[in-house]
């Protein structure tokens, strides 16, 4: 089997599951529980949360409730637009952003809320500018992932929020760091929310988190009293130490797998287009190493994708959470927004 479909989901890896397994055989305990094995889960839970906002560089600037993944975290951002501060205003939202956020969109606009969309430009490139050139006064959150799921685009959040926290103080600016977080050097705390997950990163499925500022007002998608009255339900302890064991593998690491994983996609595309020279590549001038988008003339994506996965070979046609709710057409024309 040659598995290619990381972007998706990664393989558990052999440290992450023993970590989960040890937690799931020797703490059963209901964190929020007074107890000694309850006590004992919420330190679990803890340490984890200080492991990835100190991965992150934000754990004296920034909160962290767990979730179930990059989706709930997006949509709790985008939710609290109506239930804090209920006034219109507009929304700045990037073209490529995960299905997560588009879907809402419809009930934002429903709510009054004008959803202003902004597409890269040429080259796959999103300036600070071109944000800014959307944004005023009126403007309640700015939202642009930090690399594209589909592309690998990279966006210079940092840059971006730079630029508009100082025109605009009050606006603020949400990341979808989800293929971003732990394979790409960031500076995240000019950023309100932040939004990552496990499962990209060698850890569990269903865990992720939501980081946002020490000031920021959060809205509960789920009632209940974990996580501070901000995320209700019991918290996912074995998944939760799964995530923080991965954070912490990875940790100090970023700049070495970088590069590493940019000479092999380079050996890749160099052999690939060898023997497949009609094969067109998707790419922008700065794009993650850690996806490659690619298109074939004359066939449509999900034979490529059915062929391959006859000979043992395993890829996506688009996000792995839009795949079953639109085909994604012919793969002879690229997407508009690839620029």
């Amino acid at each position: 089997m040659i598995y290619l479909d990381f972007a998706a989901t990664t393989p558990v890896s052999v440290p992450v599951r023993e970590k989960i397994t040890a937690v799931l055989t020797e703490h059963s305990g209901n964190p929020s529980s007074p107890h000694r094995p309850g006590i004992e889960a919420a330190k679990i839970v803890e340490t984890a949360r200080l492991d990835i906002l100190r991965a992150a560089g934000l754990e004296n600037s920034h909160r962290l409730i767990f979730t179930s993944g990059g989706s709930e975290g997006n949509s709790q951002v985008l939710m609290n637009l109506l239930t804090v501060e209920k006034r219109a205003g507009n929304i700045v939202v990037s073209a490529v952003e995960h299905n997560s956020v588009r879907s809402l969109l419809p009930r934002l606009e429903r709510a009054g809320i004008e959803v202003r969309v902004l597409p890269p430009g040429p080259g796959g490139t999103l300036t600070p500018e071109a944000v800014l050139a959307r944004t005023d006064s009126e403007t309640r959150l700015v939202s642009i992932m930090a690399v594209n799921n589909e592309t690998g685009f990279i966006f210079d959040i940092a840059a971006i929020a730079g630029v508009l926290k100082k025109q605009f103080p009050r606006v603020r600016i949400h990341s979808d760091f989800v293929q971003g977080f732990m394979k790409i050097p960031a500076t995240l705390r000019e950023l309100d929310f932040i939004t990552v997950a496990a499962h990209k990163i060698y850890g569990p499925k269903g865990t992720g988190a939501l980081i946002f500022q020490n000031n920021r007002l959060v809205s509960p998608l789920i009632g209940g009293s974990q996580e501070g009255g901000l995320r209700g339900g019991t918290q996912n302890v074995p998944g939760i130490a799964g995530f923080g064991e991965a954070v912490r593998l990875l940790a100090g690491k970023i700049e070495e797998n970088l590069a590493q994983v940019s000479r092999l996609r380079a050996a890749f595309l160099k052999e690939m287009l060898k023997h497949l020279p009609l094969v067109q590549v998707v790419e922008s001038k700065n794009n993650s190493p850690y996806i490659l988008g690619l298109t074939v003339p004359g066939i449509k994506s999900e034979v490529v994708i059915r062929m391959l996965s006859e000979k043992g070979i395993f890829i996506s046609a688009g996000s792995a959470c839009s795949t079953k709710s639109r085909l994604r057409g012919s793969a002879t024309t690229p997407p508009k927004y690839w620029g």
